[in-house]
């Protein structure tokens, strides 16, 4: 098979390693919120929180 042939799976592949690349971070977030609202809390800013971190670790 040549290097530059990718197949009929190479695209739909390439997609969903791509999901789960981006996914991750809110995969965790998900995870830590599960837990969190197993001791009973509740925290609703999760997603805000993920954001402003994202954005001061950019700057």
């Amino acid at each position: 098979m040549d290097a530059t042939e990718i197949g009929l799976w190479g695209v739909p592949l390439a997609i969903l390693g791509g999901a789960i690349r981006v996914s991750t971070p809110f995969i965790f977030v998900s995870l830590g919120e599960a837990i969190t609202e197993r001791s009973g809390r509740i925290n609703l800013g999760l997603e805000g929180t993920l954001v402003f971190g994202a954005m001061t670790a950019y700057a």
